[in-house]
């Protein structure tokens, strides 16, 4: 029951950072917008990226679940998965500009 409360709390009570939170669109010329584009893109496509992405999605997933001692190892992990997917879709808006 503790462990479900704690990840409803943070879920619902605590937020995070979003997407909308980083780079905030609204606030850029038309110019930096299409330069953020392009690059945004060509992130994305970086070999280096998807490596440094895979790994970090891999190593998240070995502190859950084969090297947790605790539930707060647990939420560390998926605190980490959150922090990836945030990157990701900010690069996808980005990249749609």
């Amino acid at each position: 029951m503790r462990k479900f409360l704690i990840q409803w709390v943070v879920k619902k009570l605590l937020k995070g950072v979003v997407e909308e939170d980083i780079l905030p669109i609204t606030e850029m010329s038309d110019s930096d917008k299409e330069m953020l584009g392009k690059q945004a893109k060509l992130v994305k496509d970086l070999e280096v990226w998807k490596r440094i992405k895979s790994q970090m999605q891999e190593e998240a997933k070995k502190r859950m679940f084969e090297r947790s001692k605790n539930f707060d190892d647990m939420i560390f992990g998926k605190a980490c998965l959150y922090i990836i997917d945030v990157i990701e879709q900010k690069l996808e808006n980005l990249s749609k500009l």
